[in-house]
């Protein structure tokens, strides 16, 4: 095994003071002629020299040292998150009507069809099918279904309705009876209704009333006949 200044023991361990005594029985002999000191010295310290800069250049490696980074180098650039889509807001706006508006909003959506549910928060039964009404509009509303819930509440009441429009996530067309008189309303939407709820009125891509159903049952009535009509458009 070699050592620091190039001596070599059996076992691999550096002596110290054997590396001396060696150089100084050497020295005596070169003392008669300054130029063999000269020689002598070269002879002791270069060897060493040369093995302590190539044991740093080493040491240095060991311990990572690294040269500094180049000016010309660029940090790389953090990647840039995704930009995250905001969210759709669903709110619920109640509008009054009276049977001018109910028609205009009817001819708004000429060319699809639309299902009209006539409720009441006080009407057991509508409360009860309002959840089917907000299924059918989840069901239909790609397919060209226009769904609309006009409230028969009174005056003061609004608040109420809100609350429970918002509460079944009732995302469509929200309608509340504000007519002079109820019972031209009630003509006006249709001469065969008497004005029992619920009351589901089904109209058809030209804007023409082809189907009523009144009573628990009715969503479910209504969105048989909706099948077949889009059946119809498919063949």
């Amino acid at each position: 095994m070699k050592t620091s200044c190039g001596t070599t023991t059996g076992q691999g361990k550096t002596n110290i003071k054997g590396v001396r005594d060696s150089r100084f029985l050497m020295a005596k002999r070169y003392l008669i002629s300054p130029t063999r000191v000269a020689a002598l010295l070269l002879y002791i310290f270069v060897p060493c020299l040369g093995f302590i800069l190539i044991s740093g250049c080493g040491e240095g490696q060991q311990n990572g040292t690294e040269s500094p980074e180049s000016p010309h180098e660029e940090a790389a650039e953090p990647e840039a998150s995704p930009a995250e889509e905001p969210e759709p807001v669903d709110t619920v706006e109640l509008q009054p009507v009276d049977a001018v508006k109910y028609h205009k909003i009817l001819e708004k959506h000429r060319g699809d069809i639309v299902v009209v549910d006539f409720w009441a928060t006080w009407c057991p039964p509508c409360v009860a099918s309002f959840p089917e009404l907000v299924r059918l509009h989840s069901d239909y509303s790609d397919k060209g279904v226009t769904v609309i819930a006009v409230s028969a509440d009174f005056p003061g009441e609004e608040d109420s309705v809100g609350d429970f429009l918002k509460e079944q996530e009732a995302y469509f067309t929200n309608l509340i009876i504000r007519a002079k008189n109820t019972d031209e309303f009630i003509s006006e939407v249709s001469e065969a209704w008497g004005g029992d709820l619920p009351a589901v009125f089904l109209y058809n891509r030209s804007g023409e009333l082809i189907a009523e159903h009144v009573g628990s049952g009715a969503v479910e009535k209504v969105e048989g006949k909706i099948r077949e009509m889009l059946n119809e458009n498919e063949s």
